[in-house]
């Protein structure tokens, strides 16, 4: 029998092959010698639900990978990091997506990945699953999967129906699919966390109040809009908080981002303030940084809190 947990991480669940650091001249050479070259489990969902895990979450997360090697590691480490794998999807079709990940010299990256990847497709999402949620429902990551992204709506109107929090990412539309699933899903999110990049790119805005004020206008509760080192911007119709960013040494960004969602959902389902949760929430993403690989970034709730005591001094 399927268990219930408290939060359920929708999206992606892939191994990520991470190379570097690297810059440009790469491409000049016929060899070159890097400081790592490491297999990582990666994914938004995959990452959110095992930082969770560690954050003492009672997490799930429901996403495909594929019935081949890959795909059975993900599963024992989503289990090592205490997350409930019941709605984990397994396919015999397709294999697991494995994306290379490059890290560049100033700790940013590119993706490379396979157009042929285990995805969440819409008639794989059976509605029940959300009855089985306790308090929030995190959709991991818009226009990773588009074809499942048009089922969002659906999705987060059920979840609001039964009193469920709503928590949704993003990533640019680069493969240009349509936006009205988009827009109209956000009547129903409570908390949405954008990049800057990504906010100027939807909101066609440079002002940060400005990038906020459009996806409040269009029905978002609140926006969480992350400026990676420097901190972020929480901002509804009531309240504008700014919480810079710890002041650390980055190696990685990959999966900092998620990291830092499921440090701001936590706090949340704790009963923490914004302020609170965006302090948690930086904390989480800066300490994965740090770290090359989101693997290694997961930290535990001590861990986090003793990081934000040490370094509070340094906002």
């Amino acid at each position: 029998m399927k268990q219930t947990i408290d939060v359920l991480c929708i999206g992606d669940s892939v191994m990520d092959t991470l190379v570097g650091p690297v810059d440009s001249s790469i491409f000049t050479r016929d060899m070159t010698y890097v400081d790592n070259i490491v297999l990582f489990p990666g994914g938004d969902a995959q990452n959110q639900a095992r930082a969770l895990g560690r954050l003492n979450v009672n997490a799930g997360i429901y996403a495909v990978v594929g019935n081949d090697p890959n795909g059975h590691n993900i599963k024992q480490g989503l289990e090592k990091h205490n997350v409930n794998v019941d709605y984990l999807l397994f396919r015999e079709d397709i294999p697991t997506l494995n994306n290379i990940v490059v890290v560049h010299r100033d700790a940013n990256r590119s993706l490379i990945s396979s157009a042929i990847r285990a995805e969440l497709k819409p008639e794989d999402m059976d509605l029940s699953v959300i009855e089985q949620v306790n308090k929030a429902v995190s959709y991991a990551s818009f226009f990773i999967s588009p074809e499942f992204d048009v089922k969002a709506p659906e999705i987060f109107k059920f979840a609001k129906a039964r009193e469920l929090l709503v928590f949704a990412d993003t990533v640019q539309n680069r493969k240009k699919t349509t936006l009205d699933y988009f827009y109209n899903s956000f009547q129903y999110i409570d908390y949405f966390f954008p990049n800057l990049e990504e906010g100027m790119f939807f909101s066609g805005q440079e002002d940060l109040d400005a990038i906020c004020d459009f996806f409040i206008n269009k029905g978002i509760k609140t926006v969480v809009l992350k400026l990676g080192a420097q901190g972020c911007l929480i901002k509804s119709k009531a309240e504008r908080i700014y919480v810079p960013g710890f002041k650390i040494e980055a190696l990685d960004t990959t999966g900092s981002g998620d990291n830092f969602a499921a440090g701001f959902i936590s706090a949340v389902l704790e009963g923490l303030d914004l302020e609170e949760a965006a302090i948690r929430a930086n904390a989480t993403g800066a300490m994965t940084a740090q770290n090359v690989g989101s693997e290694n970034g997961y930290c535990n709730l001590s861990e986090v809190l003793d990081f934000i005591k040490k370094n509070t001094k340094s906002l």
